[in-house]
């Protein structure tokens, strides 16, 4: 039986972080099935650039809120 992986990343204005988080995930020796980013109300636009040539990756986005949220 082969194992399968998803990745979940919770994430706010991550910057480069998300793509070298993105790029770690690509070397890992089992390939994940799918990569999920939760965007936590991000104001700036780096997950649109880390998003590039990337097809198994989904991005649910929620509203900014001063309350805990999926980054927490």
């Amino acid at each position: 039986m082969s194992a399968t992986v998803d990745v979940i990343i919770p994430a706010f204005n991550p910057g480069d972080l998300l793509l070298e988080t993105l790029q770690s995930v690509d070397v890992q020796t089992v390939a994940p099935r799918r990569v999920i980013i939760v965007d936590d109300g991000s104001t700036d636009a780096s997950i649109a650039g880390a998003l590039a040539g990337r097809s198994n990756v989904t991005v649910i986005r929620q509203r900014f809120t001063w309350r805990k949220g999926s980054r927490r």
